[in-house]
């Protein structure tokens, strides 16, 4: 059954405990959903599995190993001519990576674990990938 009606006054739970719905973490939380079904729409799985496994440990209340923050900086290399404009299909890849970053900054008020750290090496990877896709697609301008 989905309606349990035990939020109703506010709180819910997470980690065992009950916890305001207005808690930093459930924002982080929202935010993670939020890119995923961004993502979702442009159909790129190894994208969204990076992003589930933070939204995933997240939820559990696990932390994220420095091997899996490493293997997502391994892939993050890219060199600008400029600004990117985001356009087109690759800037809803843009739109993710911004709600990873917001996820970001709720994780860092609300967690003392590495999770904020892959969040934000994961919002770099976003931004790597948009680029790549917007060349792929022809979708490539700078300012």
């Amino acid at each position: 059954m989905i309606t349990t009606k035990t939020g109703d006054k506010g709180e819910t739970s997470l980690w065992g405990k009950r916890l305001k719905k207005a808690h930093p973490i459930f924002h982080a939380l929202g935010a993670l959903d939020e890119a995923l079904s961004v993502l979702g729409e442009l159909d790129l799985k190894e994208a969204q599995d990076k992003v589930k496994l933070a939204l995933d440990r997240i939820a559990l209340g696990q932390d994220i190993s420095q091997e899996e923050i490493d293997a997502l900086e391994k892939d993050i290399k890219l060199e600008l001519r400029g600004f990117v404009r985001p356009k087109g299909k690759s800037a809803k890849i843009h739109v993710a990576r911004a709600m990873v970053r917001r996820a970001e900054r709720f994780a860092w008020e609300s967690l003392d674990n590495n999770i904020p750290v892959y969040l934000n090496r994961l919002s770099d990877w976003l931004f790597v990938l948009a680029i790549s896709k917007a060349q792929e697609w022809g979708e490539l301008e700078y300012f």
